[in-house]
């Protein structure tokens, strides 16, 4: 843990000790989260008075950093194995819609509502390469802009700039947090 008695006698830059005196600390300790090697966060507990600390609170701090880091990577982990057992659930789902489906136009967009619904997602789309290979073509979309696209025949030449058309060039999958 990081303790500072006193801000004003600390080696805080003048932006972090405003940061601070916003929340009308004086003192402050600093304590890590982490979940193995990996730092996932900071505690931060503060007095607005000096603090002189002792070796006892040094030990507590620390155990209580300790016990937070655990805790949130526990629950980190059984959100993983949530989100994964979701996963798992969907991939039944969609098998079971698609082996009872024979018709795309049927089959695609239940396969996207059941995507969307199941993982949350605020948009889900199937594109299917034309009969020429040459456009990635919207056949399943949700929302009201997935069915104005629909409406309007929406496609993707292969190989575009676009995630789309990238991926239908390299036949391999892109993730992408910011499209």
């Amino acid at each position: 843990p990081l303790t500072i008695e006193d801000l004003s006698s600390s080696d805080f830059s003048e932006q972090e000790i405003i940061a601070l005196r916003n929340f009308d600390m004086q003192s402050v300790v600093v304590l890590p989260i982490r979940a193995g090697s990996r730092a996932i966060g900071v505690v931060v507990l503060g007095s607005g008075a000096p603090q002189k600390f002792t070796e006892r609170d040094i030990r507590i701090f620390r155990s209580f950093s300790e016990q937070a880091s655990l805790r949130i990577d526990a629950a980190r982990l059984l959100q993983q194995t949530e989100r994964r057992a979701r996963q798992l659930a969907t991939n039944a789902a969609i098998s079971q819609i698609a082996s009872s489906i024979l018709e795309l136009d049927m089959l695609l967009p239940q396969l996207v509502e059941e995507v969307k619904t199941s993982f949350a997602y605020d948009h889900v789309q199937v594109f299917l390469m034309d009969d020429a290979g040459k456009f990635a073509v919207l056949r399943a979309s949700t929302g009201e802009v997935g069915q104005t696209m629909l409406e309007a025949g929406h496609r993707l030449e292969k190989g575009s700039q676009s995630v789309i058309g990238q991926v239908t060039a390299q036949g391999k999958p892109v993730i992408t947090s910011d499209t």
